[in-house]
């Protein structure tokens, strides 16, 4: 039997723009930050310096504002400890290893590999296609589209990679401003990875010296670095 999945057949109620920001501390984000805690670093003995950022506006205002219209959540806790088994959870909604991902091996049997894509399993773009949605993720990430490139592609119609571009932030957002505006009247799934505040720190001159203006801007270049990104 052959199921046709066609534009505009999905009964679902709701797109999904699925943003992924690696490598982004939430102290490096105005909005998430607790008051009571920056108190009681503020009051410490000894503070510690630039280990915790302080509430930094300047930084992120458009993330505070999207945050100030919607839900934001103060406790968030990974299932991994790196990129590929942490990205397959939140697509799963299950620990990697429940999906039938070992966690701890950047590099995977062949094996374990052909079992994980044999079972199929219930990754948000792969439920969202079967129900007629389009699919697609936008990435720059080398354990998600490098040579460890196992399991994101479950369920997407197309991934791009953008890794080893120096503006590689700017493609992706114009990547997925064209899906949007392509797909504008079909239901989607796009999950989009940014990759900026990663190492290798390279911000614009510009970012960097709005980050140095801030009344409390951090003492270290790396981390000023860091935020500009």
């Amino acid at each position: 039997m052959q199921t046709t999945f066609a534009p505009g057949a999905s009964a679902l109620p709701y797109d999904v723009l699925f943003v992924v920001i690696d490598a982004a501390r939430p102290d490096a984000i105005a909005s998430l930050h607790d008051p009571t805690r920056d108190a009681r670093v503020a009051a410490a003995k000894e503070p510690p310096l630039d280990a915790w950022l302080p509430r930094m506006p300047e930084v992120a205002p458009n993330l505070d504002a999207l945050a100030g219209d919607g839900v934001a959540f103060s406790r968030a806790y990974s299932a991994a400890t790196w990129t590929r088994p942490g990205t397959i959870a939140m697509l799963a909604g299950a620990r990697s290893s429940e999906v039938g991902l070992e966690s701890t091996r950047w590099v995977l049997p062949a094996s374990e590999v052909a079992r994980f894509y044999g079972a199929r399993p219930s990754l948000l773009p792969l439920t969202m296609r079967a129900r007629g949605a389009v699919t697609e993720a936008l990435v720059d990430n080398y354990f998600l589209a490098g040579y460890a490139r196992v399991g994101l592609d479950v369920g997407f119609d197309a991934l791009t990679d953008h890794r080893y571009e120096l503006e590689d932030t700017e493609r992706l957002v114009a990547d997925a401003t064209r899906f949007l505006e392509e797909n504008a009247k079909r239901r989607f799934c796009l999950f989009l990875n940014l990759n900026s505040p990663h190492a290798p720190y390279l911000p614009p001159a510009v970012d960097r010296e709005a980050v140095l203006r801030a009344p409390n801007a951090p003492r270290d270049p790396r981390v000023v670095d860091y935020l500009a990104e």
